[in-house]
């Protein structure tokens, strides 16, 4: 039992410390105006530790007679976001996010280390100048006969605008380092990072249907980009975009700015709202948008029951789009054809869809109303317990198309099997053989 017990600490302490390790695994680019440097080659795959980093390729570097090293640091850093930004297929492109550092590794005496393990540690313990914004060298007291060590903090990179973050960097490096060359010293620089991204690309989602809890962590405040519209714990609705068409194929489209949506206290009510949220057979909720474009005036009102087919579901029983196009006009009221009126959900479920079809009226020929669609829309009405969303119930369903892609690939290979083990079954076999020791068999033909 103890033998279990200490092989059990030592396989968590391996894949615990490889997590930790792999968010200081990042990658070091390097490069060089001095032609008389030779920086060692590391082998595909490997992981270069902290302190061979120091050893083999900053080490060299102090005992020049003279230079300037210069360490560009970010926060984080990943060989999956030089891949996906740096566009290697070409230079001097508009989208490019790395056009300097390329420019620079390609120019003059380079090398790339895909891993490394906290590569910024390798200068910690020397005398380092800090250069920082406006990022001038004649800031700093650079001494002509020493090796000097630099350290660029590097801005911090947006999450909202990951690419725009780096390529400010990039014109930074670039930046220092031209001021850099133009010195009569040689200058060794080095970019890398404190720790590496999680996720190469977040703003590339897949745009495909997926079953997933949209609003997952109701705790978090809904920024600009999302909208949480609440009715007494009764009504929550959630959602990320809405888009609207004059063209019933949704093309082109516009998008409504959702932080001007609001709740309609005055429309949106529940009957028996002071009671327990079970207990409320209908409720309404009117949301209606402030701006004024796309449209001059825009609502949309849900009316929610929970006695359409009976105790334990509850049901989106009736969607209204009021609207206007221009200034002056009588607002208009149409009736939407919406999937989910006909989708029952269990009740303290939520119905969640990231991506439902465009939402037109039920009156065809109502030509001057808009087809609008929602984004990552979930929505529970009744049975909301603890402040949030309750478990999902997908707008997918379960016979996605992944499911039917493996159901009609087994059907076909199990057609195959039956239709094999059926030839099989038919092959027949002689039942007499020629005896050499005895008469030989004739089989008698005849002819007409």
């Amino acid at each position: 039992m103890e033998t279990f017990s200490v092989r059990m600490c030592l396989v968590l302490s391996v894949v615990i410390g490889g997590r930790i390790a792999a968010t200081n695994r990042v990658p070091a680019l390097m490069w060089t105006n001095d032609e008389s440097v030779e920086y060692p080659q590391v082998l595909a795959g490997h992981t270069v530790s902290s302190n061979d980093f120091r050893q083999l390729y900053v080490d060299p570097l102090l005992n020049k007679q003279q230079g300037n090293i210069v360490l560009f640091v970010q926060d984080k850093l990943s060989v999956a976001d030089i891949s996906h930004y740096a566009n290697v297929y070409g230079y001097d492109v508009k989208d490019d996010a790395f056009s300097n550092v390329k420019s620079l590794m390609s120019d003059l005496t380079s090398t790339h280390l895909p891993n490394v393990l906290s590569p910024q540690t390798a200068l910690t313990h020397l005398n380092t100048l800090v250069l920082s914004a406006p990022y001038d060298l004649s800031t700093l007291s650079l001494v002509s006969d020493v090796v000097n060590v630099i350290v660029v903090s590097l801005p911090s990179t947006k999450a909202g605008d990951y690419v725009k973050s780096l390529t400010t960097n990039d014109e930074i490096i670039g930046s220092v380092s031209n001021q850099l060359s133009a010195l009569t010293s040689p200058y060794y620089a080095i970019y890398t990072a404190i720790q590496s991204t999680k996720v190469a690309s977040q703003s590339l989602e897949a745009k495909s249907p997926k079953r997933n809890l949209l609003a997952a962590n109701m705790t978090d405040t809904p920024s600009n980009e999302t909208r949480l519209l609440t009715v007494e714990d009764v009504i929550y609705l959630y959602m990320t975009g809405l888009s609207m068409s004059m063209s019933p194929t949704g093309n082109p489209s516009s998008a409504f700015d959702i932080s001007q949506l609001h709740v309609n206290e005055t429309e949106s009510y529940c009957s028996g709202i002071n009671s327990s949220s079970s207990s409320n057979d209908s409720c309404v909720m009117s949301i209606q948008y402030s701006g004024s474009d796309p449209l001059n005036y825009f609502a949309l009102k849900f009316s929610f029951d929970n006695t359409h087919f009976g105790q334990g579901y509850w049901v989106i029983s009736r969607l209204e789009m009021t609207f206007s196009n221009k200034t002056g006009e009588e607002p208009e009221t149409v009736d939407l054809n919406f999937d989910p009126l006909s989708l029952r959900t269990p009740m303290t479920y939520s119905f969640s869809c990231s991506h439902p079809d465009w939402l037109v009226p039920k009156n065809k020929t109502q030509g001057s109303a808009p087809y609008i669609s929602f984004i990552g829309l979930q929505v529970q009405a009744f049975g909301i317990e603890n402040s949030g969303f309750g478990p999902y119930n997908d707008c997918e369903g379960f016979f996605g198309v992944g499911v039917w892609m493996a159901l009609i690939s087994l059907a076909v290979m199990i057609a195959i099997l039956v239709f094999g083990l059926i030839m099989l079954s038919d092959i027949t076999t002689m039942d007499r053989y020629d005896d050499p020791k005895g008469k030989t068999i004739i089989v008698a033909t005849g002819t007409d």
